[in-house]
């Protein structure tokens, strides 16, 4: 700023000198002074539009009638070639003066105004930071409330087949053990029956009824012995669907009362996966009970009705 005020001087102190034959050489330094107005100008008109006080609203006025002199000078200087005008030094410094004030004014408001940003957007991100925080709190209280357990059942039909017909001579309703396993807040991955093909009467009827109900069924031939006896069981099987699912699941809920299934529970908790088995005790291994998160005894209030 100050180089350009000494620029502005020694341009106006030139005109004073030159002579007439010179004059013409003026109009290209009067295209630059008409572009020092304009920026004056400008100047005042961002003044208009802020919010200024009284005094700073009657300093625009009185500056604007310094400009309104400038321009009469500027255009009395292009119309006649021959005639130089001099600019007062009283105006001239008036004018500068007026100039600086307004800048200084100008750059402490837009300091201020930058400083209120500044704050305003520190107080908006720590605003921020703290709603996250609460909303993430809130979000895992809300969470432990309504906690959906993932669940999967995987039933013995064969074990469970036995188990009833020895307990109370009656027969399993897969309803009511799908109603009983998957109470409030558990969510049903998978439910698997597994069953073993009998001879001695058709499965389709059976099948079906479990398929309607939401299970998936998978069906075994018995394998037969030399001597004529026959081997069918689905331990290996089932197992082996419990370990695919394993990490879309939180509990795996076996029906089955073998005790062949303790290694595999035994493995499961390592994985940190709950188990519980839901069986006839007079049926069930002791060391199946033992390892199992949860043993749930069933009697005759499964039975098929």
């Amino acid at each position: 700023m100050l180089k350009e005020k000494e620029e502005i001087n020694k341009k106006l102190n030139e005109a004073l000198l030159i002579s007439k034959e010179e004059n013409r050489k003026l109009l290209k330094e009067i295209g630059e002074l008409r572009k020092a107005n304009e920026s004056l100008q400008s100047e005042v008109s961002r003044l208009k539009v802020s919010k200024e006080t009284p005094d700073g609203l009657s300093e625009i006025k009185h500056l604007e009638k310094e400009v309104e002199k400038v321009r009469y000078f500027l255009e009395k200087l292009v119309q006649n070639e021959n005639t130089i005008i001099s600019i007062p030094e009283r105006l001239q410094t008036t004018i500068l003066r007026q100039v600086d004030e307004i800048k200084k004014n100008f750059a402490d408001l837009i300091a201020n105004e930058q400083k209120n940003f500044i704050n305003l957007k520190q107080t908006i991100i720590e605003e921020i930071k703290k709603h996250q925080t609460e909303s993430k709190s809130q979000v895992k209280e809300e969470a432990k409330k309504i906690a959906i357990e993932r669940i999967a059942i995987f039933a013995d039909a064969e074990n469970l087949y036995h188990s009833a017909k020895e307990c109370f001579n009656g027969k399993i309703s897969y309803e009511k053990l799908l109603t009983l396993v998957t109470g409030q807040n558990r969510y049903l991955v998978k439910a698997i029956a597994y069953v073993v093909k009998s001879y001695d009467h058709d499965p389709k009827p059976f099948i079906t009824s479990l398929e309607k109900i939401g299970f998936e069924v998978k069906v075994k031939e018995p394998r037969f012995r030399s001597d004529g006896s026959a081997k069918a069981n689905w331990d290996m099987g089932i197992a082996l669907d419990i370990l695919n699912l394993l990490d879309k699941i939180d509990t795996i809920v076996l029906a089955s009362g073998d005790g062949d299934f303790v290694p595999l529970i035994n493995y499961i908790k390592t994985k940190g996966k709950r188990i519980e088995v839901f069986s006839f005790p007079k049926n069930t291994a002791y060391d199946l009970i033992e390892v199992a998160d949860r043993f749930y005894p069933l009697d005759e209030k499964i039975a098929w009705v």
